[in-house]
């Protein structure tokens, strides 16, 4: 013993040391936050738990005699768990583990079958012999004779043990093997063009694997319809509250109550959804490059023309597969985000998918910017929104992701905000700055530098000549006129799109704007344009709430889209189908209004079907001079009824949008046929007919009925003029794509509706 301060204090402070040390230790064990450790507790944890729920979900809308070909072990034990019979189970692992030569294990084992199943199906022909000298005769012969023999063991092996399903893992541990999703997408590729005699179709996409089923070219299985499809007509979302945006997690969230990252379902689904959208989204613009390449090639006979009209109407398929996997990605989200609302994930996979989805939307749009009645400015207004205020919820968690700030770039400048666009491109160059790049890549950079610096001189250029205009006007002494003054030069700011100097003006000049009626709505649509979508929400409330107090004031302002889209980023989707209902009524008693009770409802509907640069031609004498009529009344109203029935369009598909968000199929699927029925010739019309045959089972008998003469063309569709009626030397015929495709476009009904009207 002693008495010494020191001796006291040392051997007391160390002891207290280890204690701390050992709970410490003690807590991380528990709580599962060493590395590759599991938290010690009763159960499965919650990865695995969720693995089971969710392939017990799949599972049970399979046939109870299904024999499947899993690709982990791991299924194997999760199929027994479920009462089903598995290929092979964690058990042979007692026995010793599987090693080999690729392609070269033992026939006569069941493991060494197991193995040459999974790669035989899982590897494609241009992956299994990497490195070899394909322009060596010699070489080709022998891997084309391999590849043979490899594709007909598989045939073998599937007859054997009478496979019926493939199941792919997307579960935890470890990435989703998408890239075996990939591979099987492929091999239907090459059974579709005869290189072998199966394919697999998927069936069911779930949060654990993917399912596919057993094909072939006898198999005779009609009204095959794609699981992305399906879940995206029959499942229904939970009533979700209000969304909460993303913040910063304080020190005890980070280092004291942080528990171990699982993904629940919806979580994985939403990922799924995704990659499979994209998937499909990819397929079909290669399938495009592909058609347009033959016909550069004049590869398109009048042998051949009606595989490649075939293999045409399939492809399109793809786009409707990618936006329902957008739009279930989306749902999803929406679902994963209610339990943890500061997921970057989760965010940058839902802004991903509005971005897709928007240029889905365009590509059936078939946009006339010029014409004031052929565009979907809202819709494309909608869909930037959503994506930017998706990318900049990332950004408060991960504010050094270069992939964001990247995709932030592309969405500003699509939209010609060059003041934003310039930031996210500073930050993209600084984060990829320190990277090594190849002489491509080099060149990319020295273009987005020169970009960047034309940029910035514009912009300058603009915000000088605004302050110098300014300058030169002298600001009036009435606090009216004052305030518009200050908003006026706001509004030339955002027009040009410099929205930080906008937003820096307004908040310099609080007091002066006070008292302009338009200061929240455009402080509000400013915060849309930065990604502040809880701050916007809150600006545009305050709007949406004086808007009704004060009807005479705010009746010039357009206010309802800016606040239907707040509310829409919020998850408020029964809010904003009430703000455009409002507005809809609104419109229509205007329009009442203006055209009076003369100007018959169904003529304004039929209007829009006249060419805007045809109307004249209707009414010319053979000299060329437009009679009194119809050119002249076509000259008088066309313009004020299109608009009219595009306004109508615009609304109505704008509110089914938000039911499709949120899940309401039928409701969406009602506006969606009144804006196909009523709306004539509009861009929404086409939309319409895009969502109308993902929403309904058999869509063909309205579609047909309501197709405008001549059917709309795509840029891809070959006309008559494109067949060489000769045999082109070295032609290779392109046979159809995937046999189950859901409902092709029927030609003769269409041209009886034609020939009709």
């Amino acid at each position: 013993y002693t008495t010494d301060a020191r001796e006291v204090f040392f051997s007391r402070a160390g002891r207290a040391a280890t204690v701390f040390a050992f709970a410490g230790l003690a807590f991380c064990i528990v709580s599962g936050r060493l590395p590759y450790q599991i938290p010690l507790a009763m159960g499965f944890d919650e990865d695995t738990q969720v693995t089971i729920d969710t392939l017990g979900k799949q599972l049970e809308s399979l046939p109870e005699d299904a024999r499947f070909l899993h690709t982990r072990l791991e299924q194997g034990d999760l199929l027994i768990w479920h009462g089903r019979k598995s290929f092979l189970d964690s058990r042979v692992l007692l026995f010793g583990r599987l090693a080999g030569p690729r392609f070269n294990y033992n026939p006569d084992s069941i493991a060494g079958k197991y193995a040459l199943l999974r790669q035989g199906l899982l590897i494609p022909p241009a992956l299994r012999n990497v490195g070899e000298d394909m322009a060596d005769p010699a070489v080709k012969e022998r891997i084309e004779k391999e590849n043979a023999e490899q594709d007909q063991l598989v045939q073998d092996l599937l007859r054997e043990f009478r496979i019926s399903h493939l199941m792919i893992r997307l579960s935890p541990p470890g990435l989703p093997d998408y890239r075996s999703v990939a591979n099987i997408e492929e091999r239907q590729l090459r059974a579709a063009q005869g290189q072998v005699p199966d394919f697999w179709i998927p069936v069911s996409l779930g949060g654990s694997s993917m399912i596919y089923e057993f094909q072939t070219a006898n198999s005779g299985r009609t009204g095959y319809v794609h699981p992305l499809v399906v879940d995206f007509r029959s499942r229904k979302p939970d009533r979700k509250p209000l969304r909460v945006a993303a913040v910063t997690p304080d020190f005890y969230e980070t280092w004291v109550y942080r528990t171990r990252p699982s993904r629940d379902e919806h979580h994985r689904l939403c990922q799924h959804y995704q990659t499979s959208a994209s998937m499909a989204l990819q397929m079909y613009t290669q399938n495009v490059q592909a058609i347009e390449q033959a016909q550069a090639n004049g590869q398109v006979t009048q042998e051949n023309f009606q595989s490649f009209q075939m293999f045409d109407l399939q492809n399109r398929h793809n786009l409707l597969i990618a936006a329902a996997g957008y739009q279930m990605a989306i749902r999803e989200g929406g679902q994963a985000l209610v339990t943890n609302s500061n997921d970057p994930m989760i965010w940058q996979i839902m802004g991903d998918a509005y971005s897709s989805l928007d240029t889905v939307e365009s590509m059936f749009a078939q946009v006339e910017r010029a014409a004031p009645n052929r565009n979907t400015e809202s819709l494309r207004r909608l869909r930037f929104s959503q994506a930017v205020g998706c990318y900049r919820q990332v950004l408060v968690n991960q504010p050094e992701n270069p992939f964001v700030w990247d995709a932030l770039f592309q969405r500003y400048i699509s939209r010609n905000l060059r003041e934003l666009a310039v930031e996210c491109l500073q930050k993209t160059l600084e984060l990829n700055e320190a990277e090594e790049l190849s002489e491509e890549a080099f060149e990319m950079r020295r273009q987005q530098e020169n970009l960047l610096s034309e940029l910035q001189a514009a912009i300058e250029a603009d915000k000088s000549a605004i302050e110098e205009q300014m300058q030169q006007q002298t600001p009036p002494d009435d606090p009216a006129q004052l305030a518009g003054f200050y908003m006026s030069a706001v509004n030339a700011m955002r027009s040009l799109g410099l929205t930080r100097s906008a937003m820096a003006l307004l908040e310099e000049h609080e007091d002066e704007v006070a008292l302009s009626p338009e200061r929240d709505l455009r402080m509000g649509e400013l915060q849309l344009e930065l990604g502040e979508i809880e701050e916007a929400f809150r600006s545009l409330s305050l709007v949406e709430r004086a808007a009704k107090d004060q009807p005479d004031v705010f009746m010039p302002l357009p206010w309802h889209d800016a606040v239907a889209i707040s509310q829409l980023q919020m998850a408020g989707y029964e809010e904003a189908q009430a703000t455009w209902s409002e507005l809809y009524a609104v419109q229509e008693s205007q329009w009442r209004l203006v055209m009076g009770a003369g100007l018959d409802a169904h003529l304004l509907a039929s209007l829009p079907l006249v060419d805007l640069n045809n109307r004249v031609e209707i009414g010319e004498s053979i000299e060329g001079t437009p009679n009194a009529w119809p050119a002249s009344h076509l000259q008088k109203i066309y313009l004020d009824a299109g608009l009219y029935s595009h306004k109508v369009a615009e609304l109505r598909f704008l509110m089914a949008v938000s039911h499709i968000e949120s899940g309401d199929i039928d409701q969406g699927r009602l506006l969606l046929t009144s804006v196909l029925t009523e709306s004539g010739d509009s861009p929404y019309s086409l939309l319409a007919r895009f969502y109308l045959q993902l929403s309904m089972e058999d869509p063909s008998k309205l579609l047909q009925k309501y197709s405008p003469p001549p059917a709309e063309p795509l840029f891809f569709e070959l006309e008559a003029s494109d067949i060489k009626t000769e045999e082109t030397p070295g032609a290779t015929e392109t046979p159809a794509g995937d046999a189950a495709n859901p409902e092709p476009a029927k030609e003769e009904p269409a041209k009886e509706v034609e020939q009709e009207r």
